[in-house]
C-alpha cells in the first residue's frame, strides 16, 4: 500500500512514517522546498521514504498525487502557535487552512479519496461544544469543516483524530515537557502557574499506533463517510506531572509554582469526550515514557506506573 504523509519531517509525521514502513507499506512524503530532514535521519528512515517537494498551489499537488497514486493520505502538516501575534495570522491560515484546502481539492481531482488527519482536542470546550481555545485550534476546526464538505460533496472518506499533548524520545519541540527536561540538566529556574490545570499526554508510540489503525480503517469506510476519534493518554494536573518527575530525578526540577498567572483562556479541565478507535488503548506507562524522555531510570510510584 502507498501512504502519502504531509508533515513527514515533523516530530509526529516522522514517527508515523517509521510506523508505516514497519507495516511494509510504501511511504511518500510531501515537503516544502526548505523542509529539513533531520528527524527522518534520526529515525533511520531518510533513505527509505520518497520525498516530493512541492511549490504552493493545487496544480503542484495534483501533479504529485498523479505520480504517486497513494491509497491513503495522512495529513499531519500543521503550524502550532499557542498565543499568536498579529504578524502570525497569515502563516496560521496559510498552513492550517489554505494548504489543507488545496490538498483536498487536489485529491478530489486525482481520485484519491481516503484521508487520515491530525486535529486537536483544543477545538472543544470541556462540555464538548465547538469552542476553539486559540487561533490555532480555530484554524484546525476550519479545516475539519472543509474536510466534511469534501466528504459530502465529493465522497471523500476521512478518519479525524483529535490529539491532546504528545511526547517521546528525541522530542525537541518547544513544549512544556521539553523545557522541564532542559532545566533538569541546566538548573535554570522556571516560573510556572499554580499547576492546577489538567494536562493529557500521550506517548508517540501510542499516537502512531492509533494512526496505523486509522489508515487501515479509512479504506473500509463508505464513500463520503467521516469518523472522528480521540487520542488520549494519561491525564494529571501539571503539578502532579512535576511531582511524578521529581520523585526519582537526582535533583528536583527547579520550578516555582504559582509565580506566574494562568494564560488567557487557560483550559483547566480539557474535553474528556469522544471515542477511541477500535483496538487502541494507551500502552506506554508514565514510568516508561518519562524514563525514556528524561534519559534516566525512574522509579516512579505505583500510581504513576500505569497506562493512560
Amino acid at each position: 500500500m502507498k501512504v502519502l504523509i504531509t508533515g513527514i519531517t515533523g516530530y509526529i509525521g516522522s514517527h508515523l512514517a517509521k510506523e508505516c514502513l514497519e507495516q511494509g507499506w510504501s511511504v511518500y512524503g510531501l515537503v516544502r522546498p526548505d523542509s529539513k530532514t533531520d528527524l527522518l535521519k534520526q529515525n533511520g528512515i531518510l533513505s527509505k521514504v520518497r520525498l516530493h517537494r512541492f511549490s504552493q498551489g493545487t496544480e503542484s499537488l495534483r501533479g504529485i498525487l498523479r505520480k504517486i497514486k497513494p491509497e491513503v493520505v495522512c495529513h499531519m502538516a500543521t503550524l502550532y502557535i499557542a498565543e499568536h501575534k498579529p504578524e502570525q495570522v497569515a502563516a496560521l491560515i496559510d498552513s492550517n487552512i489554505r494548504f489543507g484546502g488545496e490538498l483536498l481539492e487536489a485529491m478530489r481531482h486525482e481520485g484519491v479519496n481516503a484521508l487520515v488527519s491530525a486535529e486537536t482536542a483544543w477545538q472543544y470546550d470541556p462540555e464538548g461544544n465547538v469552542a476553539p481555545v486559540n487561533l490555532y485550534a480555530a484554524t484546525k476546526e476550519a479545516f475539519a469543516v472543509l474536510n466534511r464538505y469534501y466528504g459530502d460533496a465529493f465522497g471523500l472518506r476521512t478518519i479525524q483524530f483529535k490529539l491532546f499533548d504528545t511526547y517521546g524520545g528525541k522530542d525537541n519541540r518547544p513544549k512544556l515537557l521539553n523545557k522541564l527536561r532542559e532545566i533538569s540538566k541546566t538548573g535554570e529556574v522556571l516560573e510556572l502557574s499554580k499547576g492546577e490545570q489538567i494536562l493529557d499526554f500521550t506517548h508517540i508510540d501510542d499516537v502512531t499506533a492509533a494512526f496505523n489503525l486509522g489508515i487501515q480503517r479509512v479504506l473500509k469506510l463508505k464513500s463520503g463517510k467521516t469518523e472522528e476519534y480521540v487520542i488520549s493518554g494519561k491525564r494529571m494536573a501539571l503539578k502532579e506531572w512535576i511531582q511524578a518527575i521529581n520523585l526519582n530525578l537526582k535533583k528536583p526540577l527547579p520550578v516555582v509554582l504559582g509565580a506566574k498567572p494562568y494564560r488567557a483562556r487557560e483550559v483547566m479541565v480539557p474535553w474528556n469526550g469522544g471515542v477511541k478507535i477500535k483496538g487502541w488503548r494507551s500502552q506506554v506507562s508514565v514510568k516508561k515514557g518519562l524514563q525514556e524522555f528524561f534519559g534516566e531510570p525512574l522509579k516512579i510510584r505505583n500510581q504513576y506506573d500505569k497506562n493512560g
